[in-house]
C-alpha cells in the first residue's frame, strides 16, 4: 500500500493516464475485497470509468467508452462491488454492461465470469430465472473458453440455482 496509493493519485491526476488508472483500479479487485475496502474501491472504479467516458447522446456506459478487456473487467469489478454491498440495480447495470462489451469483444473468459456474477447477484435476490438463463450463458461460453476456473464457477452457479428451484 505504500506505493500503491501514490500510483493511484499520479494515475488520477494525469490528464493522459485515464487508461493506465482504468487498469489499475481493475487489477486491484481482489485487494479491493480481500482488504474489505469495497467502498474505496467502488468510488476509485466509478472516478476511473467516468474520466475514460466521452460525451455521448445516450450516456450509454457501454457507447461512451472504447470497448476494451480493461473496460469490461472494470465494469465487472464495479458491478460485483455494488452487489456486495447491496446496491442491486447498479450492479445488474455493470455487469450488463460488462457481459455487453465481453460478447462484443468476443472474451469468452471475460463473459464467463460477467455471467457468473450476474447468475449470483440473481439467485441472491430471489430471480431464479434470471440465475437459470445467466447460468447457461456461463456455461455455454465457459465451455468455449480454455480457463477452467471460470468454468468450474459456471458449473457451481448452474448447480446452486438447480439445487434452490429443485430441478436437479
Amino acid at each position: 500500500p505504500d506505493t500503491l496509493y501514490p500510483a493511484l493519485a499520479w494515475c488520477h491526476q494525469q490528464p493522459s493516464a485515464a487508461g493506465g488508472e482504468l487498469r489499475l483500479v481493475a487489477a486491484l479487485d481482489e485487494f479491493w475485497i480481500d482488504r474489505g475496502y469495497l467502498h474505496e474501491g467502488r468510488s476509485r472504479l466509478a472516478a476511473a470509468l467516468s474520466r475514460c467516458q466521452t460525451a455521448s447522446a445516450s450516456h450509454d456506459i457501454v457507447a461512451s467508452v472504447e470497448p476494451s478487456p480493461e473496460l469490461v473487467a472494470a465494469l465487472r469489478h464495479a458491478g460485483y462491488l455494488a452487489w456486495r454491498q447491496g446496491d442491486g440495480e447498479p450492479a445488474r447495470e455493470q455487469l450488463q454492461a460488462s457481459a455487453a462489451l465481453a460478447r462484443e469483444l468476443q472474451d469468452k473468459r471475460a463473459l464467463t465470469r460477467t455471467m457468473c456474477e450476474l447468475q449470483g447477484l440473481a439467485y441472491y435476490e430471489g430471480e431464479y430465472d434470471t440465475a437459470q438463463s445467466c447460468a447457461e450463458e456461463a456455461m455455454v461460453a465457459g465451455k468455449a473458453s480454455t480457463d477452467r476456473w471460470t468454468l468450474a464457477t459456471a458449473h457451481l452457479g448452474m448447480g446452486m440455482n438447480l439445487v434452490r428451484t429443485c430441478r436437479y
